[in-house]
């Protein structure tokens, strides 16, 4: 692409990037985020510059472009709240079993292991409570 293409092109981006702004602030309904998917937007156009095809609505394939980012976004943030829920469902659940296990000494021991450890004699009985079950 010339100089002049490119000039012509950036002339191109300016041309549309107040309605460009409007479709962003419907999609967003949030200012800054809205500018940051126009940005966003206009940097992939320039990247991709060589795909237009002229002749071709510009305004229809930079709103696509802006579009396609915007939907982009949205899944991966959808994706990262997923993430984020199972991750924060996995510490729950940890730590609900370390505060079972930090309870009472034995208390979240099952009824095998309660039996077991009454038919020790009581000195190694001792030991395994002192060693294993209180902190």
């Amino acid at each position: 692409m010339t100089a002049q293409t490119c000039s012509d092109f950036a002339r191109l981006l300016d041309a549309h990037r107040a309605d460009m702004r409007m479709t962003a602030l419907r999609l967003t309904r949030s200012r800054a985020d809205a500018d940051d998917l126009v940005q966003e937007s206009m940097a992939r156009a320039w990247q991709f510059r060589d795909s237009f095809q002229q002749g071709t609505s510009p305004r229809a394939w930079l709103h696509r472009i802006l579009v396609n980012t915007f939907i982009n976004g949205y899944r991966k943030r959808r994706r990262e709240r997923e993430v984020l829920t199972q991750v924060h469902a996995v510490e729950s659940h940890a730590r609900r079993n370390v505060e079972l296990a930090s309870s009472t000494p034995g208390e979240a021991l099952s009824d095998e292991v309660h039996a077991a450890l009454s038919r020790l004699p009581d000195e190694f009985r001792r030991v395994i409570v002192l060693v294993d079950l209180e902190d």
